[in-house]
């Protein structure tokens, strides 16, 4: 949702029970995620596009030697037509963790593999969209393993 309307944004936040949404993290281990984004192409394919495909390549095979257990949601992922973008979440302390670990080290690890890169401007933004890709990559791997749900939340934009 866009809105420039002051008095329209203050409403959508109003209508959020913070210390419910911490409860329930807390409780039913829920995770709060933005609702994806979806695109016409495939998550692969729409990175392909704008990015450096190699660089998402790298990411995914230093996840799977970093993290076997994301092999078995790799393919599903990349194809998949709908992304948790924006890196923003509200989720468990354990949970949060667990998903920044493992997004930092496999981007660490990417940073020593891929030493010398000469990006254009928007290019430059690629390690940011590559954390997007693996928190998604981690949410469905999560979905799966761990007794964990996901709870959609429309995103409100303002200005």
């Amino acid at each position: 949702v866009s809105t420039k309307d002051l008095n329209t944004f203050k409403g959508c936040i109003n209508q959020i029970d913070l210390p419910s949404v911490f409860r329930r993290c807390k409780s039913d281990r829920v995770i709060y995620v933005p609702k994806p984004l979806s695109f016409d192409v495939s998550i692969y394919k729409q990175y392909a596009n704008c990015c450096n495909e190699v660089d998402l390549a790298t990411a995914i095979e230093i996840a799977i030697e970093l993290y076997p257990a994301v092999l078995p949601f790799v393919p599903c992922f990349l194809r998949s037509k709908n992304l948790y973008a924006w890196n923003i979440c509200i989720l468990r302390k354990d949970y949060f963790n667990e998903l920044y670990g493992f997004v930092f080290n496999i981007l660490f690890a990417f940073e020593k593999a891929r030493k010398v890169l000469h990006y254009l401007p928007y290019q430059a933004r690629d390690i940011s969209f590559l954390a997007e890709r693996l928190c998604h990559l981690w949410f469905e791997c999560a979905r799966a393993t761990k007794p964990i749900q996901l709870v959609e939340c429309p995103i409100v934009f303002y200005g």
